[in-house]
């Protein structure tokens, strides 16, 4: 056990509340359609059934950037 505070996890929780959300209002504005994670091997949407793009990479990059860097730095 470390000397860390117990209330990290949770911040780090909140944050990636509000980048997702982001996230998700953004890709609504840009794409008029929901944010979605694209899966290993496909280039469809399991849920949506629609295709993914770029947009959908990028934001699912930056998602995957906040995590590893919140991750990180604890």
């Amino acid at each position: 056990m470390g000397n860390s505070n117990a209330a990290l996890g949770l911040r780090n929780v909140f944050i990636l509340l509000i980048v997702f959300q982001v996230l998700r209002f953004v890709n609504i504005k840009i794409q008029k359609q929901e944010f979605v994670a694209p899966s290993r091997g496909s280039n469809v949407d399991v849920f949506d059934n629609r295709k993914i793009n770029y947009i959908d990479y990028i934001s699912f990059l930056v998602y995957l950037a906040t995590y590893l860097i919140l991750t990180i730095k604890i």
